[in-house]
């Protein structure tokens, strides 16, 4: 009797690391954004893509309240 064997198959296990590790990754640049700007996680959106298994970021929108902009472009006192 032969042995079957098979090769290694993508799984949706696999599918769903990958879709985490991105999803990580992009969490990580909105902690970044948020904190460069000092403004609330929800204020950003990053919008990427997977392109050959490389994440690629299309573009991100970052909404800014009156104040926040008030503060951001507020001349630095010398």
């Amino acid at each position: 009797m032969k042995a079957l064997t098979a090769g290694a198959v993508p799984t949706d296990i696999d599918d769903n690391v990958k879709f985490v590790e991105e999803e990580i990754d992009i969490s990580k640049m909105k902690a970044a954004i948020a904190s460069r700007f000092k403004i609330p996680l929800e204020a950003i959106d990053i919008v990427a893509t997977d392109i050959s298994g490389n994440l690629v970021v299309k573009h991100a929108l970052v909404f800014l309240s009156s104040s926040d902009v008030a503060r951001i472009t507020k001349p630095n006192p010398t």
